[in-house]
């Protein structure tokens, strides 16, 4: 298997029909394994599975070298995103593996062929490729990370990881490589990191090969919960924490308007670097 792309779904119909419709229309000719981790109630399990079924069918009459593995976290026993992504990343199968979760989208039809193809050309182990995130609110607020005016990309992953969505890895750096669950919101960034300082080579695209849509857990407003939880974790530097404490602090009624200043530090950014 060429590729795995792993999605992890919880009462989300519409996210995973997003996700899906994505995945099944991309142009590659290589074999992909879509693992969808599904965590819905007992009430929502049918309605994912009747559109993933759908998809099935769709792979089935055109033929697509495409394998669909659904699989119930509840008959595991796991809860949580980050467990879920461990697991994902244990079982998968391919060579490569991209995490798009329900309600993630590639941006065009050769997206995964962009990403690959770079990958390919460096024997693929330890290395990863990424591209641009479309970044949006409500459709009515985008941008681009890293944006197009970057000059200096080695310079500027040493300050900021690219979104997950962006990021085609090795099978080896993907298996040996856990998320610390317990860091809750800050366990992707972690990661990402991790991985990062450890590939032997990083390809930047500079195209949009991913949709991030900004309304999950990691770009939400922190409970108290998660904010202690941050606090207390030896894992998180000084300056995330202080993040933490300033998101929580911003009135939930102006939350939105972070952002717009999310947009504009990334612009800045793309200035400097």
């Amino acid at each position: 298997m060429d590729v795995s792309i792993i999605s992890i779904t919880k009462n989300d119909p519409e996210g995973i029909f997003l996700t899906g419709k994505s995945v099944v229309t991309q142009k590659f000719e290589g074999r992909i394994e879509w693992l969808i981790l599904d965590g819905s109630a007992a009430e929502n399990i049918s309605e994912v599975s009747k559109i993933i079924d759908e998809f099935k069918f769709y792979i089935k009459i055109n033929n697509l070298n495409l394998i669909v593995n659904n699989i119930s976290l509840n008959e595991h026993d796991i809860k949580g995103i980050y467990p879920s992504m461990n697991y994902a990343r244990e079982i998968f199968t391919g060579n490569t593996a991209i995490f798009m979760n329900g309600g993630d989208e590639f941006y065009s039809d050769n997206s995964l062929s962009l990403l690959y193809n770079s990958i390919r050309d460096s024997d693929i182990k330890s290395s990863i490729a990424f591209g641009q995130a479309r970044i949006t609110y409500k459709f009515r607020l985008q941008w681009d990370f890293p944006g197009s005016r970057l000059t200096n990309i080695k310079h500027w992953l040493k300050f900021f990881e690219p979104n997950h969505q962006a990021m085609l890895l090795s099978s080896d750096l993907v298996k040996k490589n856990s998320y610390i669950a317990e860091c809750q919101i800050s366990a992707d960034k972690l990661w990402k990191r991790k991985v990062l300082n450890q590939a032997s080579k990083v390809i930047f695209i500079n195209k949009r090969v991913c949709k991030f849509h900004l309304s999950g857990t990691s770009s939400r407003r922190p409970t108290f919960k998660i904010l202690y939880k941050q606090l207390s974790d030896k894992h998180i530097s000084f300056l995330r924490k202080l993040i933490t404490v300033i998101r929580f602090l911003i009135p939930p009624f102006l939350y939105p308007y972070t952002y717009n200043l999310q947009k504009y530090k990334s612009k800045i950014i793309d200035l400097i670097f």
